[in-house]
Parts: structure tokens; sequence; C-alpha cells
């Protein structure tokens, strides 16, 4: 909104006049949005022209020099359908009745969109008006530029962010986060106390993280290669990515896609109780003295420094 079309309307003038000297106070009631424009002056209007929502009305303030701040909040929580708000409202009436008149009214043409809940959840907006009170000639509004955040505003620099469909800042929007980095940054390393790596490199930054650099391969154990030790049947066989310090260390089977291969392969892997890494190889481990049947292809994964 432009906020350059406000007035006390006729009625907000008579109700501020019958109070003066009596000693009764004004009270702010309500505040509404309208989609309407009113017809003839703003001095004119008895209500807000096809009103929308209701606003929450923040206690007023009261300031020096017989003036009085007044927040309204609008927020589209339950609203079902959109619309362009071009009147904003509020309403009084006297400290001792309950008759309440439309007291102000701020009106703009071409007026501001107001997103439906589904469209733009969490969607708010507030105003803060200054009304000075004096003779009743001399009721004056102004508007607080410092409390008013405009649809216009919403997601550009300085100021506020909006909402996606998800209820969260859009990426687009959110602002840069300097870090003073105390000298670091000429050496372009940022350290683990401050987020960083602590590395100038892929791997050093592994190393202080503790992250593993992931491999894959597979390995054959056929059914020659097993041999009885002690107990149980073992079989050691080449892997070129295998290290006895890896961080971890992962085997599964790689099956047949024939359905009869495939079910004397799995019942040859279930013989296998564990498979240790050792530099450059892989050392499979069976459970006692019965070795697979059948020559057997595993899928090797583990993390090295």
């Amino acid at each position: 909104m432009s906020w350059t079309n406000a007035a006390i309307t006729a009625e907000g003038h008579a109700l501020q006049a019958a109070l003066v000297g009596t000693g009764k106070g004004l009270v702010f009631t309500r505040a509404a949005s309208g989609a309407g424009l009113a017809a003839g002056t703003l001095e004119g209007q008895t209500a807000v022209t096809d009103e929308r929502q209701a606003l929450s009305l923040q206690p007023a303030q009261v300031l020096e020099g017989a003036k009085v701040r007044v927040r309204a909040v609008l927020v589209n929580t339950g609203l079902s359908a959109g619309y362009t708000m071009r009147q904003l409202g509020f309403y009084a009436r006297a400290e001792d009745s309950g008759d309440e008149v439309l007291y102000a009214l701020v009106q703009d043409e071409a007026g501001d969109p107001i997103p439906a809940a589904a469209e733009s959840p969490g969607f708010s907006v507030d105003w803060t008006y200054v009304f000075s009170f004096g003779g009743a000639a001399e009721v004056t509004v102004e508007l607080d530029p410092a409390g008013v955040i405009g649809w216009g505003a919403v997601g550009q620099p300085d100021g506020v962010a909006g909402l996606g469909p998800d209820g969260k800042v859009p990426e687009e929007q959110l602002p840069d986060m300097p870090i003073d980095l105390d000298g670091d940054k000429a050496a372009g390393i940022l350290p683990l106390a401050k987020g960083g790596t602590g590395a100038g490199t892929t791997q050093g930054a592994r190393t202080n993280l503790e992250v593993a650099k992931p491999v894959r391969t597979t390995a054959s154990f056929p059914t020659s290669g097993w041999a009885l030790s002690g107990s149980v049947y073992t079989q050691t066989v080449s892997c070129s990515v295998a290290k006895a310090t890896m961080k971890y260390a992962n085997i599964g089977p790689q099956y047949s896609t024939d359905a009869s291969a495939r079910k004397l392969e799995q019942e040859a892997y279930a013989l296998i109780a564990y498979v240790d890494t050792a530099d450059g190889q892989l050392v499979a481990t069976c459970w006692g003295n019965e070795k697979p049947a059948v020559n057997l292809t595993l899928i090797f994964e583990g993390g090295v420094d």
C-alpha cells in the first residue's frame, strides 16, 4: 500500500468531539481489511468496503504529545482464498459505550495481494499508526514508517522473508552468512572449531573429519580355493583396494540371474561367517568344516583413509 490516502472519518471526529472534556477515553476495538474502494470520500465512510479479514489489534501505546500508537497485524491462517487488500480500517468506541464506529480509514486503489494460506503458509504483515488527539478539528493520523511491513518488501533486500509451499524460507531469500576467519581466510582453511574441515585438501578433510573414502569392487571365491585351517575353511583372494586399516568393510553376494544357480549360491554364501581385510587381500572364513560347493562372487565395499 502507498499509505497516501488516509483519514479520520466523520463518525470518528464526532466520537472524539463527544469525549472532549468528559474525562472518558477512546477505545480501539478492532481493525479490518477490505477488498473494495470507498464510494465517495474516506471521511464519509461508515464501514470498510468489502470487508475480508479481522486483524489482530495490539494493545495501544500512549506516547508523549497526546499521541497513541496502534498496531494491527494481518495473518493468512485459515484464509481459503487470496484477495487484493485496498482498505485498512480502525474501529473505536467510547470508554463507556459498546457502540463502535469506523474511526479511521486507509485506502490504496492498486492495493496489495494477500495470498491464501495454502499459497503462502505463515504470511503476515503489520501496520502501525500514530493517532494524535487534541480538539476535535485537530485529530490527525500518521503512519509510523518503522512499524510497517508491506507485501512489496517480502523477499526483498532489507525487507522480510517470505515462506515457500513447505513453510520454509526459500534459499534465494536467505542472507549471506559471512564468517570471521581470524586470519584463516588468507590460507583458505577454516578450522574445525569454526565449522570447517581444518584442511586444504580433500584427503586432509576426510582425515580430520574421520570420513572414509568409499571404494567398491567384486572378488571371486572359487570352490578350488578353500583350504582347511584348523577346524574351519578359509580362502584368501587378491583385492587391490582392500587395506588392513580400513575404517569399515562390507561384503555381500552377487547372485546369478538364473534361479537354480542363485539358490545354490545362497546356500553357499550362508556358510561364510565373515571376511577380513588385509593389504591387497580379502580373507573369508567359514562357520566350520563345511565349504561352499559353488563358485561365489562377492561385492566388497569399504572405506579407506
